[in-house]
């Protein structure tokens, strides 16, 4: 078995970012998940069509005999994970959560301030705010 030269490399490098453009990802994030630049991905993108020597996909998974059909099936819905989805959720948590931060902080001291007349209840109200901003902490 011969290892494959660099115009093969290259022409299985610029099949995979056209399917990952077709899927709608960036360039950036194209550029991530197969570890190269932004600038690669774009001149792949602007490369006319794949020769027509360019290898094949290569073929969906093999299960083998006897392989525990609950471990496959974790594999098959990890890898059905949209990764860009997961990561564009991530970046909208993260620029929430400031915010989601001190509003919570505003809460709870206006619930320790204002909340019931007694001493236990205020006591305890400020308790549980102490741990929700250790919590918030925590996250942020």
């Amino acid at each position: 078995m011969s290892t494959p030269t660099m115009a093969q490399e290259r022409a299985t490098r610029r099949a995979k970012v056209r399917q990952l453009a077709q899927k709608d990802m960036s360039h950036r994030a194209i550029a991530a998940h197969l570890g190269i630049s932004k600038d690669t991905v774009r001149r792949d993108l602007a490369h006319p069509g794949a020769p027509a020597s360019a290898p094949p996909a290569p073929p969906e998974e093999v299960v083998l005999p006897g392989a525990n059909p609950h471990a496959v099936e974790a594999v098959a819905a990890l890898r059905a994970i949209d990764t860009e989805a997961l990561r564009q959720d991530m970046r909208q948590v993260r620029q929430t959560t400031p915010y989601l931060h001190s509003v919570l902080r505003f809460a709870t001291e206006a619930l320790a301030q204002t909340g019931p007349g007694g001493a236990v209840e205020r006591c305890q109200l400020r308790q549980l705010a102490d741990r929700l901003r250790a919590i918030a902490d925590q996250d942020g």
